[in-house]
């Protein structure tokens, strides 16, 4: 890998945290999710920081620990990206700042995405995703067209088995 991180995203409930403890027991350098990581800090003091509640200061929150990620340079695999904060924004219907027009992505990520699609027979509604599978449709095609939009290239995971999928992903890393 060469210092940037590579992106594993979709939509909430599409099996992307799952597959990311799998990789990291495999031996793939992982960066859990920022966005998970605030969504249950919050839970736990009550802040309510979250991108259904809260969607300007949870964007701003995850920015902020994102940016730390990425500074350390170091390669991994990335359960989200930044751009995932824009995807956020736009559900919304809130107007991105100019930092996500202009922010380098390809500097920091590499250009190939690994994409977890929606999988209707996996999705739990939990707390750190209250919304019904119906939202994750809207937020699955927002997040392919801002993806391919900033130019990315989508590599989508297939529905299968854990093991499968780590095999497929590891595949692609060499």
């Amino acid at each position: 890998m060469d210092g940037r991180h590579i992106i594993l995203t979709g939509a909430a409930g599409t099996g992307k945290s799952t597959l990311i403890t799998a990789l990291e027991r495999s031996g793939v350098k992982v960066s859990e999710e920022v966005s998970r990581k605030i969504i249950n800090r919050s839970l736990k003091d009550g802040t309510k920081v979250f991108p259904w509640e809260n969607t300007l200061q949870f964007v701003n929150t995850c920015v902020s620990e994102t940016l730390t990620l990425l500074d350390q340079r170091e390669s991994t695999i990335s359960d989200r990206g930044m751009l995932d904060n824009l995807v956020n924004l736009q559900i919304a219907n809130l107007e991105p700042s100019t930092f996500f027009l202009e922010f380098p992505y390809l500097e920091y990520y590499n250009p190939i995405v690994f994409y977890c699609p929606l999988w209707k027979e996996i999705y739990e509604r939990e707390p750190q995703r209250p919304q019904p599978f119906s939202h994750q449709n809207k937020v699955d095609q927002l997040t392919r067209k801002t993806y391919i939009q900033y130019g990315f290239q989508l590599v989508e995971i297939p529905k299968t088995r854990i093991e499968d999928r780590v095999a497929f992903v590891m595949e692609r890393l060499d």
